[in-house]
Parts: structure tokens; C-alpha cells; sequence
């Protein structure tokens, strides 16, 4: 559980026998962390970043957190709940309220909202045998309240819906046979989604959504890890009028294809620089509704005592309009 700094067994004879008496003492250690960072990136200059997390609420196990990112291209604050043992039973609850401001270039999406999520551990209580333990579905509720902040004219009358509200259900299934959550060197991590807002969730946004990506971690000689991404997109949209462009996807960053800047690999239009008739024209990001992105990474100690590690890296995607196929 990660509450105990010591855990001590000790046995002693029973009434007969048949029987023992087992004795554990423990000693409690503090769950409550506190964690600021600083840094710079050539993508979004300065970043910032804070967290304070109590892992044990009130000694039953839940784990309450708020945290904050802050950069050039992103605002971001989330306040979280979870319970991995919901009223005392196997299922998984948890809660996230968020606001996030993030910077497309040509517009920035404001959000505000927040999810609501019930789990359950499948493969330890329906499947059968140790390889489908770490087998987990969820169903999560999704609302937030979304705007769209344009910097020209000519922009703004091609973005379509400016601002609204999404409303989804999201059922997703994971697999997640890693050896570890922080630094994996060895298994697998299998995910599927599949996201509806449809009409009577009372959002103005209608679409469908599906997600899948996979991970393999394999170890090698002289503590190399050698790790595969893939990941796969698409958005089906159910209302043409209603369209809302920040929903697309746009790649390219750290977590995606790195060497291109954050959401810079995108599909485009051409578009008047201003309302002018003569005026020039210039390509307008309007993201994809597919997204396949590809990584292979080979990963290698640096300074281990301090958790300094490099990677040698290749990565490949995309993001493909709504008339173009996969690849």
C-alpha cells in the first residue's frame, strides 16, 4: 500500500495445535507529499509545475490531490478524488474538476469541467488465472464547459462553434501488465476506449470517439529498456453544423512526434489573412479526425543513484482530414 515504513510478523502458539496467533506491528510513515517543479522547454519556454497529494485521507486509504502546470502554451489545475475500494466493495471511484487553457497558435481552448469514473478489477474477480489480474474497465462521465479565443477575424470565421458544452460517456478498457508505474522496464500496457456525446447527455457537441494504443517494455544487458508506443484516433462527428475544432486532433511535442513544436502536425486550410477581399491567404491548422502516432525508444542509464536516464529515440504520425484515409 505504501503507508508503512516497517512491517513486522511474528507468530506465537495457538490454543492447540491446529492453530497460531500472528502478530503484526507496523510503523506508519507520512502519505502526504508536496512537489514543486521548475524548468524550460524550447516548445513552451518556462514551465512550472506544483502538487500537493495525501495518499491515506483520514487513514481510509483514498487518495485526495490538487495540482498545477503553468507554461507559455498551457494553463492547467485539477483537483482529484479516489477511492480504489469504493464503500468497502471492488469497484474503483474516482472524481477530477479541472480548468485548462491551452494555445493552438491561431486559437486558445478554454475549458472547465470535470469527470466522474467507476472501475472495477475484471480480471481479479471475473477471469480466471494470474495473467488477466491487472485487467480493469471503467466507465467515466464527462462534462466541461468549452470556448474557443481567436487572435484574427479571418480565423474566427472558419472555426466554426466558438464555444459550448461537451457531455460524454466514455467505457474503456485497460490491461496493465508493467512492472512498474513510474519507470516500467518489462511487460505490456494495452488500453481501449470508446467516448459518445450523444444528443440527450444534453451537450452541444455530438460525436463519438475511439482510442486505442499499446506498450511493450522489454529489459536488456547493462540496463538498456527498449519501449514501443502506438496509438490510434478517431472521431466520428454526428452534427456537421455543430463542429468544434479544438476537438480534432493536432500532433507533434514531447508526448507524440518530438522535433516538431506542440500541436503544430496538422491538416490545414487555406484562409484571407484578414476581411479584406484582396487580401493575402495563409494555411490555418484545423487538425484531423484520425491520429496515428508511432514510438520506439531505447532507454539507457546515465547517473542510476539519482534516476538520470537518456533515451535514443524515433517517432513517427500524423493527423489525416476527414476526407483522407489512414496512411
Amino acid at each position: 500500500l505504501g503507508f508503512f515504513e516497517t512491517v513486522e510478523v511474528s507468530h506465537k502458539p495457538g490454543s492447540d495445535n491446529t492453530r497460531v496467533i500472528v502478530q503484526v506491528e507496523v510503523k506508519e510513515k507520512a502519505t502526504g507529499t508536496f512537489q514543486v517543479g521548475l524548468g524550460f522547454s524550447n516548445a513552451e519556454n518556462f514551465m512550472f509545475t506544483a502538487q500537493v497529494s495525501q495518499n491515506n485521507f483520514l487513514g481510509w486509504g483514498q487518495t485526495v490531490s490538487a495540482s498545477a502546470q503553468v507554461s507559455s502554451l498551457r494553463q492547467f489545475i485539477q483537483a482529484s478524488f479516489h477511492d480504489p475500494h469504493f464503500l468497502d466493495t471492488n469497484f474503483i471511484f474516482s472524481a477530477d474538476f479541472f480548468r485548462i487553457q491551452a494555445d493552438y497558435f491561431e486559437f486558445v481552448r478554454d475549458s472547465t469541467g470535470g469527470d466522474l469514473n467507476i472501475g472495477y478489477h475484471i480480471g481479479q474477480y471475473l477471469l480466471k488465472g494470474d495473467l488477466f489480474d491487472d485487467v480493469m474497465v471503467n466507465l467515466t462521465y464527462n462534462r466541461e464547459y468549452v470556448r474557443l479565443d481567436t487572435r484574427t477575424a479571418a480565423v474566427y470565421h472558419e472555426l466554426g462553434e466558438k464555444q459550448g458544452v461537451i457531455s460524454s460517456m466514455r467505457l474503456s478498457l485497460t490491461w496493465d501488465e508493467r512492472d512498474n508505474r513510474l519507470f516500467p522496464s518489462k511487460g505490456f500496457m494495452l488500453f481501449g476506449s470508446a467516448e459518445a456525446a450523444p444528443n440527450f447527455l444534453g451537450g452541444t457537441f455530438l460525436f463519438n470517439r475511439y482510442t486505442a494504443y499499446a506498450r511493450t517494455y522489454v529489459p536488456l544487458p547493462l540496463g538498456l529498456v527498449f519501449k514501443t508506443n502506438s496509438t490510434f484516433g478517431f472521431i466520428q462527428n454526428l452534427d456537421r453544423q455543430q463542429r468544434l475544432i479544438s476537438e480534432n486532433y493536432f500532433v507533434g511535442g514531447i508526448n507524440s512526434v518530438r522535433g516538431y513544436l506542440l500541436r503544430t502536425i496538422s491538416p490545414t486550410i487555406l484562409v484571407k489573412t484578414s476581411e479584406d477581399p484582396g487580401s493575402l491567404t495563409t494555411e490555418l491548422p484545423i487538425g484531423g479526425n484520425k491520429q496515428a502516432v508511432f514510438n520506439l525508444e531505447l532507454e539507457f542509464p546515465i547517473f542510476e543513484k539519482i534516476g538520470i536516464r537518456g533515451v535514443l529515440f524515433y517517432d513517427a504520425g500524423n493527423a489525416f482530414a476527414s476526407e483522407a484515409n489512414f496512411f
